[in-house]
């Protein structure tokens, strides 16, 4: 039946391997726990006019754009503050690790 088709067959074949060994796989890690899901709290960090977005977390720290520029919320002393923004220039796409934060800055002008 799949002489014709050994390509398809064979992917077939080992798609369903693969597939077997996965559930199986899942099975043997997956153990429940008995207990109440954890309880969440929300937080709204800065709740001003403006666009804010590109939340990235981590550990006690969050940054995110606001406008133009990258602020950072810490979460143990629930301080928000903001990266200066140095002169004719924007700041984007940021993330954070630990209390390290990385960030693209803009110069307009420059060349």
């Amino acid at each position: 039946m799949c002489r014709s088709k050994k390509i398809i067959c064979l992917s077939v074949s080992l798609f369903a391997l693969l597939l077997g060994y996965s559930t199986v796989f899942a099975q043997s890690i997956v153990v429940p726990v008995n207990g109440a899901p954890p309880t969440l709290a929300s937080v709204t960090i800065n709740a001003s006019s403006g666009d804010q977005n590109n939340p990235q977390v981590s550990g006690d720290w969050a940054a995110y754009t606001s406008d133009i520029s990258i602020r950072y919320y810490n979460f143990a002393t629930n301080v928000d503050a903001e990266i200066p923004l140095g002169p004719s220039s924007s700041d984007l796409l940021s993330d954070v690790s630990g209390s390290k934060i990385v960030f693209s800055r803009i110069i307009s002008g420059v060349k």
